[in-house]
């Protein structure tokens, strides 16, 4: 089954649209891309190609090639056909296909994707791609979704919102790493007492904040392994 993601942003079409069709915006807020350049082409009318890069830390990066073209049906909805492949051999993807759909409403834009990719290396990388790259893939995408939804919504720079994200992970496992600590030094009543409160003060300041901070829960998504 493929990948699927949905939110609805608040929005003009024509915002949205740039956002998301221009590569250097689209590099932007997609956690799964480092950089987008589109290729040259002579006719307007052929497929738009392309090269992405994903850079996986430790100064490796992977490199692919994609291609995607847009149609308008008839309802009024645009879809943007997607098709993804990579020689490079660190990518456990071999190639995809997939689209993104943006459906007009009266307060917005609904804004979809569905994509399924093959993977090289065998059983070994069916294995990696079931318990680990494709959740992770379908989690990263809703996660972008949302950062992109914040960006056109309310202003929020990708960047500013990646560095939001992490500040919020860093204080709840500094939390949890303080409640610990109590718990195992002190005695475990008063390590129960603090956990009590800290519980209440993380809800509330998540409560408080987390409208401005990149969430895959803020959207509907879903992923089951081929």
């Amino acid at each position: 089954m493929a990948i699927i993601v949905k939110i609805h942003i608040h929005a003009p079409f024509a915002a949205l649209w740039e956002a998301t069709q221009q590569p250097n915006m689209h590099q932007r807020w997609d956690l799964r891309f480092s950089t987008i350049d589109y290729c040259p082409r002579a006719d307007l009318a052929q497929p738009q190609t392309f090269i992405y890069t994903t850079r996986i830390g430790f100064g490796l990066q992977i490199t692919g090639r994609g291609e995607t073209s847009t149609k308008q049906l008839a309802d009024g909805r645009l879809i943007s056909a997607l098709k993804f492949w990579s020689d490079h051999p660190l990518s456990l993807i071999h190639s995809g296909a997939g689209y993104w759909l943006y459906t007009p409403t009266s307060d917005g834009i609904d804004f979809s994707t569905s994509y399924d990719y093959q993977t090289r290396f065998g059983l070994v990388g069916r294995l990696i791609d079931r318990l680990l790259f494709r959740p992770l893939m379908a989690w990263a995408t809703a996660w972008s979704f949302d950062r992109l939804r914040l960006w056109i919504e309310q202003q929020i720079d990708p960047a500013l919102a990646l560095r939001m994200w992490l500040n919020q992970r860093i204080a709840v496992l500094g939390a949890l790493g303080l409640l610990l600590s109590f718990f195992i030094v002190v005695a475990w009543q008063v390590g129960l007492l603090l956990g009590w409160w800290l519980v209440v003060g993380m809800r509330w300041q998540r409560k408080a904040h987390s409208t401005l901070i990149p969430s895959a829960g803020h959207c509907f998504w879903s992923y089951k392994e081929r």
